[in-house]
């Protein structure tokens, strides 16, 4: 996850590798589950919310999970929110349940401060 990196230092972000992981995000008080596709223009746009968020939220934890090498985990993680699975795709999550999804130019840093920080 080298595009994450920012005038050298690693953004606190939580990559979803395992089942292990995908439970942590799903479970989490406060949090961003992001699906993210390495090969994709519109990821690329959207990870730049997705960072402004986390520079700004650094309290609020973000799952991310690459939907090419992960994708089984992706696909379940859209089965058990009953969502569907589209990317790029930020979930908001309060209290383990969705209280936001967008994908695409829907992924913003102000939407997710709207989904989570103000809720």
């Amino acid at each position: 996850m080298k595009w994450l990196q920012r005038r050298k230092e690693r953004l606190p972000v939580h990559p979803v590798e395992d089942e292990a992981n995908l439970e942590a995000a799903l479970g989490t008080a406060r949090g961003v589950l992001y699906k993210h596709s390495p090969n994709c223009w519109s990821s690329a746009m959207a990870i730049r919310h997705i960072r402004a968020f986390m520079e700004a939220h650094p309290g609020i934890p973000v799952f991310m999970v690459d939907v090419i090498a992960k994708r089984s985990l992706s696909m379940d993680a859209a089965d058990r929110l009953q969502i569907r699975h589209e990317s790029p795709q930020a979930i908001a999550i309060v209290d383990g349940a969705v209280v936001w999804s967008g994908s695409h130019w829907e992924v913003t840093a102000e939407k997710l401060v709207a989904a989570i920080v103000a809720a």
